[in-house]
């Protein structure tokens, strides 16, 4: 009788302990996943570009379309700028440029997968850098390329 009491007893310290290491785990996912959410935050922050006013022209220039491309099957990517600055030691997300993408059969979420950004850069360097942005969707056609030029000061 002692020696079951004694098991019983064992059995239950351990399935606390797991139980205890076990809430423990999940409190530390839980921790870093805010901590990638407040990371997240600080980027969008740092990317968002402020407008510099520039003088307004005598003659409105005519807007360039972008080209799109003789066959439809092909997808279309779209970026938000040409040229993105920012300061050196922020954070920057290749793919943030990006804000639409059009295909006649994918859906925007797949092509997003399918994006391949071509091009070094780095933000502790001070440099202007050149990124080509090419998307290809499921029947193997690929975008026309688009060029992002980054500065970092």
């Amino acid at each position: 009788m002692r020696n079951r009491l004694l098991i019983t007893f064992l059995l239950l310290l351990l399935c606390a302990g797991a139980v205890t290491v076990a809430l423990k785990s999940y409190d530390n996912v839980n921790n870093r996943l805010e901590t990638a959410r407040e990371i997240q935050t600080e980027r969008e922050e740092a990317l968002a570009v402020t407008s510099t006013p520039t003088p307004e022209p005598t003659e409105a220039p005519e807007p360039t379309a972008t080209p799109e491309p003789a066959d439809p099957a092909v997808p279309v990517l779209t970026l938000s700028a040409e040229t993105i600055e920012i300061a050196a030691g922020t954070n920057f997300s290749v793919i943030s440029p990006v804000t639409d993408i059009t295909d006649d059969k994918d859906d925007r979420s797949y092509l997003f997968r399918r994006i391949r950004v071509s091009g070094d850069y780095s933000t502790q360097t001070p440099g202007q850098y050149t990124l080509q942005y090419t998307v290809t969707d499921s029947d193997g056609n690929q975008s026309v390329p688009k060029t992002l030029t980054l500065t970092v000061k």
